[in-house]
């Protein structure tokens, strides 16, 4: 069917018996031969949750055209992050809702010319990972050690703690999404 001039198509997929995690591997291809782009919700149960579906296929789509050629085919899982973050109620600005340990982080770079931030930026987008982090910033491990023990000595952050980790990484999102913080 046709909305708003964009195809939309909806699949049964418990009919075909394809895993909803196949859809985007078997669409990719067909979009980029033809430049298209698809926006792929999460499975729906019933003909009334159609309207749900539709929105996030479409959020998925908008996230499509913003990537332009990175990805053809995106599922609504690559953009919900994106989509709560941009609701989030207005009375607060960024840099209220994130870590101030990262905040402090960032201003203590700026005075002394350090490079704490994206040490630990790096660090918990490698989940944690010596070997990857350090391979990811360029440095000798020993030197991403040494940062990690001198952040933890100046912050109080506990990176053992799941619920700080997601607070710290949902208060990166927040700083990236953020113009002029990042």
């Amino acid at each position: 069917m046709y909305v708003e001039h964009q195809q939309c198509i909806v699949l049964n997929l418990s009919r075909e018996k394809i895993p909803a995690s196949q859809v985007r591997h078997l669409l990719a291809p067909l979009c980029r031969d033809y430049f298209l782009y698809a926006g792929i919700s999460s499975p729906v149960r019933s003909i009334e949750e159609l309207k749900f579906a539709f929105l996030q296929a479409e959020l998925a789509l908008e996230k499509a055209f913003y990537l332009h050629n990175e990805q053809w085919a995106v599922p609504f899982s690559a953009c919900v992050l994106d989509y709560l973050l941009k609701h989030i109620p207005p009375e607060l600005p960024p840099g209220y809702l994130t870590a101030p340990e990262l905040l402090a982080l960032m201003e203590y770079d700026r005075e002394k010319n350090t490079q704490y931030f994206p040490t630990l930026r790096a660090f918990l987008l490698n989940e944690r990972n010596i070997s990857r982090t350090s391979k990811a910033m360029i440095i000798h491990r020993t030197t991403l050690v040494y940062r990690l023990k001198k952040i933890q000595s100046m912050t109080s952050i506990n990176l053992d703690d799941p619920e700080e980790r997601l607070y710290l990484l949902l208060s990166l999102r927040l700083l990236e999404s953020a113009d002029g913080y990042f």
